[in-house]
């Protein structure tokens, strides 16, 4: 996967991977400009508890 800098293509890929969770435009959106790929995410996720994502 390559998002690195490309928002808009990681927004939609947030958009299919976590469809039905009731996730606002608004979270995909600020999701996208937090960070620059899947691996961040995960990342953050799983290594920093989640402290950017619960924001």
């Amino acid at each position: 996967m390559v998002f690195k800098g490309n928002k808009a293509e990681l927004k939609e890929k947030l958009i299919t991977y976590f469809k039905g969770t009731g996730l606002s435009d608004a979270k995909y959106i600020a999701m996208s400009e937090e960070f620059s790929d899947m691996p961040a995410i995960v990342e953050d996720y799983y290594l920093n508890e989640g402290g950017v994502i619960k924001q």
